[in-house]
Protein backbone atom coordinates (compact mmCIF):
# COMPACT_ATOMS: atom_id res chain seq x y z
CA UNK A 1 0.00 0.00 0.00
CA UNK A 2 2.86 2.37 0.82
CA UNK A 3 4.44 1.77 -2.60
CA UNK A 4 1.13 2.52 -4.34
CA UNK A 5 0.63 5.73 -2.36
CA UNK A 6 4.21 6.81 -3.07
CA UNK A 7 3.76 6.16 -6.79
CA UNK A 8 0.51 8.16 -6.86
CA UNK A 9 2.09 11.03 -4.91
CA UNK A 10 5.16 11.15 -7.19
CA UNK A 11 2.94 11.04 -10.28
CA UNK A 12 0.80 13.89 -8.99
CA UNK A 13 3.90 15.95 -8.15
CA UNK A 14 5.33 15.33 -11.63
CA UNK A 15 2.09 16.34 -13.32
CA UNK A 16 1.87 19.43 -11.14
CA UNK A 17 5.38 20.48 -12.11
CA UNK A 18 4.95 19.74 -15.84
CA UNK A 19 1.34 20.74 -16.49
CA UNK A 20 0.46 22.95 -13.52
CA UNK A 21 0.22 26.76 -13.75
CA UNK A 22 3.66 27.42 -12.28
CA UNK A 23 6.34 29.87 -13.39
CA UNK A 24 9.75 28.50 -14.33
CA UNK A 25 11.35 29.38 -10.98
CA UNK A 26 8.64 27.47 -9.10
CA UNK A 27 8.97 24.51 -11.49
CA UNK A 28 12.70 24.29 -10.77
CA UNK A 29 12.08 24.54 -7.04
CA UNK A 30 9.48 21.79 -7.27
CA UNK A 31 11.73 19.65 -9.45
CA UNK A 32 14.45 19.61 -6.78
CA UNK A 33 12.03 18.34 -4.14
CA UNK A 34 10.48 15.95 -6.67
CA UNK A 35 13.87 14.38 -7.43
CA UNK A 36 14.59 13.97 -3.71
CA UNK A 37 11.23 12.28 -3.19
CA UNK A 38 11.65 9.97 -6.19
CA UNK A 39 15.18 8.96 -5.18
CA UNK A 40 14.04 8.28 -1.61
CA UNK A 41 11.19 6.10 -2.86
CA UNK A 42 13.40 4.16 -5.29
CA UNK A 43 15.98 3.33 -2.64
CA UNK A 44 13.52 1.28 -0.60
CA UNK A 45 13.40 -2.46 -1.09
CA UNK A 46 11.50 -5.29 0.53
CA UNK A 47 13.93 -7.74 2.15
CA UNK A 48 11.36 -10.54 2.39
CA UNK A 49 10.78 -10.57 -1.39
CA UNK A 50 14.30 -10.03 -2.73
CA UNK A 51 17.47 -10.13 -0.65
CA UNK A 52 19.86 -9.57 -3.58
CA UNK A 53 20.47 -5.82 -2.94
CA UNK A 54 21.48 -6.36 0.69
CA UNK A 55 23.65 -9.32 -0.33
CA UNK A 56 25.56 -7.03 -2.70
CA UNK A 57 26.08 -4.48 0.08
CA UNK A 58 27.25 -7.23 2.44
CA UNK A 59 29.68 -8.55 -0.20
CA UNK A 60 31.30 -5.12 -0.51
CA UNK A 61 31.51 -4.79 3.27
CA UNK A 62 33.10 -8.25 3.58
CA UNK A 63 35.60 -7.42 0.83
CA UNK A 64 36.57 -4.20 2.58
CA UNK A 65 36.90 -5.91 5.94
CA UNK A 66 38.97 -8.90 4.78
CA UNK A 67 41.05 -7.67 1.85
CA UNK A 68 41.46 -3.99 2.48
CA UNK A 69 42.39 -4.33 6.17
CA UNK A 70 45.81 -5.83 5.27
CA UNK A 71 46.78 -2.86 3.10
CA UNK A 72 48.61 0.12 4.58
CA UNK A 73 46.46 3.14 5.35
CA UNK A 74 47.04 6.09 3.08
CA UNK A 75 46.40 9.75 3.75
CA UNK A 76 43.14 10.96 2.23
CA UNK A 77 43.40 13.16 -0.84
CA UNK A 78 41.29 16.28 -1.26
CA UNK A 79 38.65 14.38 -3.22
CA UNK A 80 38.52 11.67 -0.55
CA UNK A 81 37.99 14.27 2.16
CA UNK A 82 35.33 15.97 0.03
CA UNK A 83 33.49 12.67 -0.38
CA UNK A 84 33.73 12.06 3.36
CA UNK A 85 32.24 15.50 4.08
CA UNK A 86 29.54 14.85 1.47
CA UNK A 87 28.61 11.57 3.18
CA UNK A 88 28.35 13.32 6.55
CA UNK A 89 26.10 15.98 5.00
CA UNK A 90 24.03 13.24 3.38
CA UNK A 91 23.51 11.55 6.75
CA UNK A 92 22.40 14.82 8.31
CA UNK A 93 20.10 15.68 5.41
CA UNK A 94 18.41 12.27 5.53
CA UNK A 95 17.39 13.10 9.09
CA UNK A 96 16.42 16.74 8.51
CA UNK A 97 14.63 16.39 5.15
CA UNK A 98 11.36 15.01 6.60
CA UNK A 99 11.40 17.71 9.27
CA UNK A 100 11.73 20.48 6.68
CA UNK A 101 9.02 18.93 4.49
CA UNK A 102 6.70 18.85 7.50
CA UNK A 103 7.47 22.50 8.29
CA UNK A 104 6.85 23.49 4.67
CA UNK A 105 3.53 21.66 4.64
CA UNK A 106 2.58 23.27 7.94
CA UNK A 107 3.47 26.88 7.14
CA UNK A 108 3.67 27.12 3.30
CA UNK A 109 1.39 24.40 1.86
CA UNK A 110 1.02 26.20 -1.49
CA UNK A 111 4.66 25.82 -2.55
CA UNK A 112 5.20 23.94 -5.84
CA UNK A 113 6.21 20.47 -4.82
CA UNK A 114 2.99 19.94 -2.89
CA UNK A 115 -0.39 18.99 -4.29
CA UNK A 116 -2.16 22.14 -3.02
CA UNK A 117 -0.08 24.29 -5.36
CA UNK A 118 -2.07 22.85 -8.27
CA UNK A 119 -5.06 24.95 -7.30
CA UNK A 120 -4.99 28.61 -8.27
CA UNK A 121 -7.10 29.58 -5.26
CA UNK A 122 -4.81 27.96 -2.69
CA UNK A 123 -3.00 31.11 -1.55
CA UNK A 124 -6.15 33.24 -1.51
CA UNK A 125 -8.17 30.65 0.39
CA UNK A 126 -5.53 30.29 3.10
CA UNK A 127 -5.22 34.07 3.48
CA UNK A 128 -9.00 34.43 3.87
CA UNK A 129 -9.05 31.71 6.53
CA UNK A 130 -6.33 33.41 8.55
CA UNK A 131 -8.23 36.74 8.52
CA UNK A 132 -11.35 35.23 10.11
Amino acid sequence: MQCILTAIYCTAMFLNICIGPLPTSRRLQGFAVFMATVSASILKWNYSIDIAPIQIVNAFLDFEERIMSDLPTLRLAVTGRAIKVFLYLLEISLFTYPIFVFLLLRFLPCTPPFILSMFATCGRTLMEETRH
